[in-house]
């Protein structure tokens, strides 16, 4: 017993220590979508120190308490815990404890992917799901369109390429993401247009050049149709019609996408005999000097007699009548060829009407002129004032003139028969508007300020003078006298106004500025008793009041009166310059008014203080001998020159005055011309203070050469002064009258050749010049040079009359030149055009309007020449009122400018016909107010008598505005991906077009688009509306998504094993949380971090992850491979018919595969010659052009990251080929037959051998009963066999079904199907009615009675046709109804309530009211329901009424009221 006593205890001791070590842990979460972070909470227990070895079960582990690990991939995983406090330890294992979701991957398909708006493309999701079902897609289809089914069709209308994104979301709320750039091009159709060089023609052949014009997307081709069965493709071509007629183009544009337009311009060329017929764009009455364009309705060329002895060659000229009466026109179409023809006709010119009028009064202050015409029945008045203000119309119109000035009044009168009239009055208006001015004396000083005003307006005393004077002094007081006094009693800044006023009831104003201030302290401070001449020191303001202080004025004399330092800062630093005992004077100013303050004796300023340097010399005679002297030294007992510039003071006596000298001079001889520093040093020994000067010096020796190098003709007469030295101004007296003074530096830039010469020219006549040169220094020296020469130059002269004319017309100019010698040659140019002529007096035919200017050149017998322009000596008028401007369809606050397109014009006046009146520039700029359409009419004339037009172009202008308004319902997130919802408010008035550019690349075309942002980061969302003018606004608003972003950054992506990896990220956004591992187990949270890697995996490389969040509500995942180094040469290779034998015959392509290990580069050789670097090389063609056998050696070299290399050979052999040949391939219908042919070889096997009469004749007939591809192989004595193939297509009988017989209630839709096993067949339905389509395959169908529908089916080869039928029941039955009750909380199940029934064809009302009788909601969309929100906010649970009215398709109207409950 006692054995067992002593026994249990220990046992019970031992047991006790063992139990003391508990493992336990817990986790969350413990389930999630990949990636997922999880935390493991250690709840473990025991005594002494524990240790802990976690194994998470995704091969890494952790030997902390409270790990984190990253779970990347799917799965089920075992998470275990051993704890140990060295002695004892257990072991917790939690089977299947964390679970892993699997992601699903967003995918998709889509065609087609390009082709012509609108551009329907229909999307399959090929989306792979995780671990549950798909529950949510939403797409993004780039133009800001957007649906949530799964396998969507979306209609493209604008053009342009566009992006496609899906994101889906399973039931495990697991989601993936994708997007396809550039997915989806939408093409535009073609613009089609051309032109021709000649469009008619009397005669045939006739050859007309096409000029393509049409523009569009991608590459174009063309398809031309003449007319008369010619056709081309080129894109401008050349045709040649050989018979007479009419004829129509056509040109159809098609480009790469498919998309097509044509056009056709009717009887646009046009072969017929020529009636020559012409008409007017005035009729047969104008009036004088009236701009007259005759118009050729022949169509061809011809010359014109205008009955007053003008004529033309234009074909559609024009022409002005000087003088009134009948006039015939004659007009010869086609002149000078077989088609010509004559037709006549009387222009009946009428004469102007008297405009002349006067005004009263003939001086104005500012008042009213009216002004008078002598003639008042005419039926238009255009008053220009001479202010450049608007045109008056009225007939006897008043004008108030804004600025002073003298102003010429003109009249353009028009008559009953649109005749006008102009008159300019020969005396001014005279305005003159008084001008008020007065003095203030004084301007600023100290409160009270007593101020005396003098008046000092002026007027046109000849005609008013001033009644009144108001002043204003502003602080509150005024007066009338003309030149009163006033005293202010407080600070300020006064603007005083006075305003003046005439017997006439003119006024004029004008103000000055008064400054009061009051009297400030002024106290300083520094801490300096004595210092050198030369110190800086500094002193502090301490004056009050400092905000009040407007300037500051330092000031520091010397007991000598010297200024030694002054200042205008607060707080200075003074620099002196002198010395002696030094007082201060220190004065401060508010407003003007002073405080000043003295200080006598303040501090001492010890010498030397000495002059500058200064120079004077012998004479100019001997500049080299130079006295340098100070004018007085100060305080300096000695002091030391250097003259020579060797930087030592020997080059004078010491001296030794003990405080005060006159000065000192020192003589030195200079050796020669140059530049020279001279120095001076003054020492004071008792104080310590010293004092140094510089002086720079320039030795000069000014000498003047003048010589002249082309002395011949006047023109660039040539001066050499290249001799000349040491001046600094030079000036030419040219002989000429002319003098010319220059610095030396301007002479250096106006000189040339190295500086040697300089020219002039000289007054264009013969003559003798003496010319002068004169130099001078700043020293005061002078040297004169001159030469005489002769000029000879001839004077070119010409004279033309007339000068002014219209064209046609022969101009003759008449040479009036003359010179001192035979003047030799005479060359005329005139331009535009450079017409040459070289007679004496020539004459020039000008057929165009037009500026001529003319040019002569004359050379006399010494070969000097000289020249004469008159620039637009001639005037060619052809005078026809036009105008035009760039852009016609404005945008509000657009300023139009417009082109006034008419020759000789000289005066102009434009009615804008926005009520703005009239304005007489040339080529005004306009601003229209507001928008609308408006009637623009200029009226234009010239100084040659009556020369006028009149241009009305109706509705000319049109103006159109745009402001773009636009919300989102929520700007910014925290987590992507984000979709928005958009609101825009934008008015659509002018139909505009919308541009939104999502800031991500996206944009879309919409009034309403949808967007997903797909990515973290701040987006401008911007709208950009343009009206159908091009009138645009733009509106943005900042989109910010949230949610982090990173990139994974490794030192090293290859490496061996043992190395370590520096890990770190890039483009970081938004990250507060990082979690690595490394792959092998290792984990890490640092940033950045490193990792050694000590072993090489079975797999041969490590996935390392990061999960990455910005709050623990947003992760994002990222991953990398990191491959472990190993090298291994080794490849093999494929023939192109799926052999892998290393014998072939004929040719062969092989496909090599790299099958090395841990290669980073490759060299290959083929055996043939050629080579490749590629790790997997382009398939490789070999081919025996012999009759033997040949073999290739392919080797490959293989070199890993780190440098290793490995190779390895391997033969390829190719036998020659034998020739074969086979028919082309053919179509039969089922049950038909045909022969097939074939050659080479020594013998043919044909597969398959169903259908085939002979499987080893070279010509067999066959008769297969489907689709068959027949194959030749022929056999050579190699063993060699070659194959061709030829295909039979047979067509077979299609099949068909269809839906079956249906009922359905009047109003529902129903689904039709017809489905054939050939997709190659046409469907045709009838009847049409109720149909959405009758040749597509499955129609929708609205029947609204009793009806059978057919569908035929037809094969591609109309072999065979197929019919079926189906019949649609239709009940006349009619309800409606709306839900008692719905729940709004948004978890998608009944949250909106809509209005239900049978056989409505339209919602007339839909209304829903609270309890107080407030309409909350109203709609008559049927598709359109009440979310349970007004105005934006969710509204209470409650009962609520409504009322429905509808229309049924029988034409009722149905209604009903009830009751709704919103449940939440």
């Amino acid at each position: 017993m006692k054995i067992y006593i002593t026994f249990f205890p220990l046992l019970f001791v031992v047991m006790s220590l063992r139990a003391q070590v508990h493992a336990d842990f817990t986790a969350n979460p413990t389930q999630g979508c990949a990636p997922m972070t999880i935390s493991f909470i250690n709840n473990s227990s025991g005594s002494g120190t524990l240790t802990y070895q976690w194994n998470f079960g995704n091969g890494n582990s952790s030997n902390l308490q409270n790990p984190t690990a990253n779970y990347v991939n799917p799965g089920t995983y075992t998470v275990t815990l051993i704890v140990s406090n060295g002695t004892s330890s257990d072991t917790l294992v939690r089977t299947h404890y964390i679970h892993i979701f699997q992601n699903p991957t967003a995918n998709f398909t889509l065609s087609p992917n390009s082709g012509c708006i609108p551009l329907t493309v229909n999307f399959t999701n090929t989306s792979v799901p995780g671990d549950t079902v798909i529950t949510n897609y939403v797409w993004d289809f780039g133009d800001g369109g957007s649906i949530s089914s799964q396998n969507p069709s979306h209609n493209y209308t604008q053009p342009g390429g566009y992006n496609v994104s899906l994101q889906i979301t399973d039931g495990h709320g697991c989601h993936s993401t994708f997007t396809q750039n550039g997915a989806v091009v939408a093409s535009s159709v073609p613009t089609v247009a051309f032109s021709a060089d000649f469009t008619s023609n009397c005669t045939a052949p006739f050859t007309v050049n096409f000029t393509n014009q049409s523009s569009g997307m991608g590459t174009l081709t063309y398809l031309w149709n003449f007319g008369d069965g010619g056709t081309s493709t080129a894109q401008n071509p050349s045709h040649t019609y050989t018979q007479t007629g009419s004829y129509s183009v056509s040109l159809q544009v098609t480009n790469q996408y498919g998309c097509s337009k044509d056009t056709v311009y009717t009887n646009y060329i046009n072969i017929s005999s020529v009636n020559a017929a012409f008409h007017t764009n005035l009729g047969d009455s104008v009036c004088i000097n009236q701009i007259v364009q005759f118009i050729n309705d022949a169509g061809t060329t011809a010359l014109w007699s205008f009955g007053d002895g003008g004529t033309s060659t234009l074909s559609n000229p024009s022409h002005t009548y000087t003088t009134s009466g009948s006039y015939t026109v004659m007009m010869i179409a086609a002149p000078g060829t077989s088609c010509i023809d004559t037709a006549y006709r009387t222009i009946y010119v009428r004469p102007a009407p008297n405009a002349q009028f006067s005004f009263n009064p003939a001086f104005s202050c500012g008042n009213a002129i009216t002004f008078t015409p002598n003639n008042t029945n005419g039926t238009a008045y255009q008053w220009n004032f001479g202010d450049n203000s608007p045109i008056g119309t009225s007939v006897s119109p008043s004008h108030t003139y804004q600025n002073n000035g003298n102003y010429y009044v003109s009249l353009i009168l028009t008559d009953s028969y649109g005749c006008q009239g102009a008159y300019q009055y020969p005396t001014p208006v005279i305005v003159e508007k008084p001008v008020a001015n007065f003095n203030a004396s004084p301007k600023e000083g100290c409160k009270p300020l007593p101020v005396s005003f003098t008046d000092s307006s002026s007027c046109n005393t000849n005609y008013t003078h001033f009644t009144n004077w108001s002043w204003n002094f502003g602080d509150g007081q005024t007066s009338n006298l003309q030149n009163p006094n006033h005293t202010y009693q407080d600070t300020g800044v006064y603007s005083v106004t006075l305003t003046v006023t005439t017997d006439l009831g003119c006024t004029a104003t004008t103000s000055v500025e008064v400054q009061v201030g009051e009297h400030q302290h002024p106290q300083v401070q520094y801490s300096f008793l004595e210092g050198c001449a030369n110190d800086t020191i500094h002193f502090i303001s301490l004056s009050t009041d400092s905000n009040f202080i407007d300037q500051y004025n330092w000031s520091f004399v010397s007991d000598s009166g010297l200024v030694v330092g002054n200042s205008m800062e607060a707080n200075p630093d003074i620099y002196f310059q002198g010395n002696g005992i030094i007082s201060l004077t220190y004065v401060i100013n508010q407003n003007g008014c002073y405080d000043t303050l003295k200080l006598d004796s303040i501090f001492v300023l010890h010498g030397p203080y000495v002059g500058h340097i200064d120079t004077i010399m012998v004479g100019c005679n001997d500049p080299y001998t130079i006295g340098a002297f100070v004018p007085f030294i100060k305080q300096a007992n000695r002091w030391y020159w250097d003259m020579n510039n060797d930087g030592v003071y020997e080059d004078s006596t010491v001296f030794a005055h003990n405080v005060y000298s006159s000065g000192d001079t020192v003589w030195f001889t200079y050796p020669d011309r140059g530049q020279y520093e001279i120095y001076f040093i003054a020492y004071n020994d008792s104080t310590g203070c010293f004092w140094e000067e510089k002086y720079s010096l320039k030795i000069r020796d000014i000498q003047a050469h003048l010589s002249i190098i082309s002395p011949t003709c006047p023109n660039h007469v040539f001066m050499n002064t290249s001799n000349s030295q040491d001046f600094d101004v030079i000036t030419f007296a040219y002989g000429d009258g002319n003098v010319a003074s220059l610095s030396y530096s301007d002479f250096l830039l106006d000189s040339l050749i190295n500086h040697q010469y300089v020219f002039h020219d000289y007054p264009t006549h013969s003559d003798t010049i003496t010319a002068y040169l004169y130099l001078s220094n700043n020293i005061g020296c002078h040297d004169t040079d001159s030469v005489t020469f002769r000029v000879f130059y001839p004077q070119p002269g010409f004279m033309g009359n007339p000068t002014h004319f219209c064209v046609p017309y022969n101009a003759l100019l008449t040479d009036t030149s003359h010179a001192d010698t035979t003047i030799v040659a005479w060359q005329w140019t005139l331009t535009p055009g450079n017409v040459i002529n070289t007679n004496q007096h020539p004459t020039f035919a000008i057929t165009n309007p037009g500026y001529y200017s003319v040019e002569l050149t004359v050379v006399d017998a010494l070969g000097c020449s000289a020249s004469l322009i008159q620039n637009t000596y001639f005037q060619a008028d052809n005078f026809q009122g036009n105008f035009s401007s760039l852009d016609n369809t404005l945008c509000l606050g657009d300023t139009i400018h417009f082109i006034s397109s008419v020759q000789g014009a000289t005066s102009y006046t434009w009615d804008y016909g926005d009520g703005t009146g009239l304005e007489t520039t040339v080529n005004p700029n306009h601003l229209y107010a507001d928008t609308g359409k408006y009637t623009v009419t200029l009226y234009v004339e010239n100084n040659l008598p009556g020369c006028k037009d009149t241009v009305v172009a109706n509705h000319y202008v049109q103006v159109q505005d745009i402001h773009v308004q636009f919300s989102v319902l929520d700007a910014d997130t925290n987590c992507y991906p984000f979709p928005i919802t958009i609101f825009n408010t934008t008015d659509t008035a002018y139909n505009p077009t919308w541009l939104w550019n999502f800031g991500d690349g996206g944009v879309a075309f919409q009034s309403l688009p949808f967007h997903n942002y797909t990515q973290p980061g701040s987006y401008w969302l911007s709208l950009e509306a343009t009206t159908s003018f091009g009138c645009k606004d733009k509106d943005s608003l900042l989109i910010t998504v949230g949610g982090p972003y990173t990139e994974i950054t490794m030192s090293d992506s290859i490496i061996c094993k043992g190395a370590t990896v520096d890990f770190n990220v890039s483009q970081n956004q938004n990250i507060l949380i990082y979690n690595w591992d490394f792959g092998d187990g290792a984990t890490s949270n640092g940033i950045p971090t490193s990792h050694t890697y000590n072993y090489y995996p079975s797999n041969g490389y490590f996935v390392p992850s990061l999960i990455y969040c910005s709050d623990v509500t947003c992760c994002q995942s990222a991953f990398d491979t990191l491959h472990v180094h190993q090298v291994f040469a080794d490849f093999s290779y494929v023939q192109d018919n799926g052999s892998i034998d290393s014998v072939a015959c004929g040719n062969a392509t092989l496909t090599f595969t790299n099958n090395s290990i841990g290669s980073n580069a490759s060299q290959w050789t083929f055996g043939d010659g050629s080579s490749d670097t590629a790790q997997t090389p382009s398939a490789h063609y070999y081919q025996n052009t012999g009759n033997t056998q040949q073999t290739y050696y392919i080797n490959l070299v293989v070199t890993s990251q780190i440098g290793c290399v490995d190779s390895i050979r391997k033969p390829f052999v190719l036998y020659p080929l034998p020739v074969i040949q086979v028919g082309n391939d053919v179509a039969i219908c089922h049950g038909s037959s045909v022969q097939l042919s074939a050659s080479g070889g020594n013998s043919i096997v044909w597969q398959p051998i169903q259908g085939i009469d002979n499987p080893s004749s070279y010509n067999p007939n066959v008769s297969p009963d489907s689709t068959t591809t027949y194959t030749a192989t022929v056999y050579d004595t190699y063993g060699c066999s070659n194959t061709q193939s030829v295909s039979v297509y047979v067509q077979q009988q299609p099949s068909l079904s269809n839906s079956s017989d249906t009922t359905i209630i009047i109003g529902e839709q129903v689904n039709l199907f017809s489905t054939s096993d050939q997709s190659t067949v046409t469907y045709l339905w009838s009847p049409a009615t109720g149909l959405s389509c009758t040749n597509c395959s499955n129609p929708v169908a609205q029947p609204l009675q009793n009806t059978t529908y057919t569908v035929l089916i037809t094969d591609s080869m109309h072999c065979f046709q197929v019919t079926g039928s189906v019949y649609i029941e239709v009940k006349e039955e009619y309800s409606i109804d709306v839900p008692s009750a719905f729940t709004p909380n948004g978890d998608g199940n009944n949250d909106i309530i809509y209005v239900r029934g049978w056989g409505i064809k339209q919602l007339q009302e839909f209304k829903i009211f609270n309890r107080w009788g407030q309409c909350v909601f109203e709609t008559d969309d049927l598709h359109q329901g009440w979310d349970g929100t007004f105005k934006g906010m969710k509204q209470d649970m409650d009962t609520y009424a409504y009322t429905v009215k509808a229309i049924t398709f029988g034409n009722k109207t149905l209604t009903k009221n009830g009751l709704i409950n919103l449940l939440r």
